[in-house]
């Protein structure tokens, strides 16, 4: 009789997987929470599973770094990128996230990394207090001294006067360069990397992604509004197995299906 599988342990080892891929992939989207990385894990995957595969009691949780327990917001690394994650500016929000109260707003390197995992408190405070040394912390943080004893915050939190507008001086008006007009370049993207494919009129956004020189959110609003303006449609990514973390990475959540394939609406 074979073994039962246990679904908590095949996540944890796809989420195993995927992080390898991304650590080689793409810079800016590791370190990540780990909801992120369970959705391009599996994308159907509950909370509850999660939290199970993020578990101590999973043999695949040995090879990840997890900020903190039970929580899908924390970000996660390989653990041999320990030290990655331990600077990287996911983890400083994340420790003023879960520390951060109503009533105390800025705290010592050693009270901010309190409710990080053991296994992320030393190298937290040996990567955050040469940046306070060297006055190089990230441009949404501030630190001040209370009782000889230097205290983080964020400076959203500082309340202070606002100056009173600087008058401007008479400059000439100069005509700024249109702005680019994605539209524009999303149809001609479109229609090369179509054309490249065979002309099926089926395009990944991962391919568009590269193509097209925008952020994921100003990406995501343009083609929303081609899609309302009833100039392409969307189709899932449902029954094509084999998907990169690229092409997951890519693809865009709506009501739990994974829309990843562009086609144009016929005029």
């Amino acid at each position: 009789m074979a073994a039962r599988t246990n679904p908590a342990s095949t996540l944890a080892e796809k989420m195993v997987r995927v992080l390898q891929s991304l650590r080689s992939l793409d810079a800016d989207s590791y370190p990540l929470s780990l909801r992120r990385l369970a959705e391009l894990s599996d994308a159907t995957a509950p909370a509850r599973m999660i939290l199970s595969a993020a578990s101590p009691q999973q043999k695949a949780f040995r090879q990840y770094a997890l900020a903190a327990r039970k929580d899908l917001h924390a970000p996660v690394a390989l653990k041999e990128d320990v030290q990655l994650l331990a600077a990287s500016a996911q983890l400083l929000e994340f420790a003023f996230q879960v520390t951060r109260t109503e009533g105390t707003h800025a705290f010592t390197v050693p009270g901010l990394k309190k409710k990080l995992t053991s296994d992320l408190q030393k190298p937290f405070q040996e990567a955050l207090t040469p940046r306070l040394d060297g006055d190089t912390l990230p441009a949404s943080v501030g630190w001040i001294l209370i009782k000889g004893k230097r205290n983080l915050f964020l400076l959203n939190d500082l309340h202070a006067r606002r100056p009173a507008p600087a008058r401007k001086a008479e400059l000439p008006a100069v005509t700024p360069p249109p702005a680019p007009d994605f539209a524009t370049s999303f149809d001609d993207a479109f229609r090369q990397l179509d054309r490249e494919a065979g002309d099926h009129n089926f395009v990944s956004l991962a391919d568009l992604r590269r193509r097209l020189p925008a952020g994921r959110e100003q990406f995501d609003a343009e083609l929303r509004r081609l899609r309302l303006g009833g100039l392409y449609t969307l189709s899932a990514a449902e029954g094509r197995h084999g998907l990169t973390p690229e092409e997951r990475a890519a693809g865009i959540q709506e009501d739990g299906t994974l829309l990843l394939y562009v086609s144009r609406k016929a005029p």
